[in-house]
């Protein structure tokens, strides 16, 4: 996803993996209050065996920033857009494959008439929900750019020693 945005747009972007840090929810929010920008926009994965841990980093996320909005891709979201979409803390879901689609959305964040055009998107719009499908699959991979290691330490995902 960051390698895409770094190819094809402008926009800042920053990435933190919880995972490999071994961060609690006291040390991400300490961690968030570190990063050097506030963002429009905060992505996180879904799986449905993670969620519990998504909202809670969704809680903590909102307490450090309250007016970032929050997008969720994966496979959860995917199988379980109505449930997740209607979170209240979750105001966007990605369905499909999403390099092309987070860069549509962060494109057209505010413009809402816009965003109901891009095929990947679920999202509330009042009291509705639009759900504009799931999106299309890139055939070319080389498109999708190289993943952006810069912006995780690469250390921590080797097995050897």
């Amino acid at each position: 996803m960051a390698g895409y945005l770094q190819k094809h747009s402008s926009h800042n972007i920053e990435a933190l993996d919880t995972q490999p840090g071994n961060l609690s929810y006291s040390s991400l929010e300490d961690e968030l209050k570190k990063r050097r920008m506030v963002p429009d926009l905060i992505g996180i994965t879904a799986m449905t065996f993670t969620l519990i841990d998504v909202f809670l980093m969704i809680a903590c996320a909102k307490k450090v920033y309250p007016n970032s909005l929050v997008v969720l891709g994966g496979p959860h979201t995917h199988i379980f857009p109505t449930e997740t979409i209607s979170h209240e803390n979750v105001d966007f879901l990605v369905q499909g494959e999403g390099e092309v689609v987070f860069k549509e959305l962060l494109d057209n964040l505010y413009d809402r008439d816009t965003l109901k055009s891009i095929k990947g998107l679920v999202f509330k719009d009042g009291s509705k929900v639009i759900d504009t499908g799931i999106a299309t699959s890139t055939d070319n991979l080389d498109e999708l750019g190289i993943p952006a290691r810069d912006l995780v330490n690469v250390k921590d995902y080797s097995s050897l020693l």
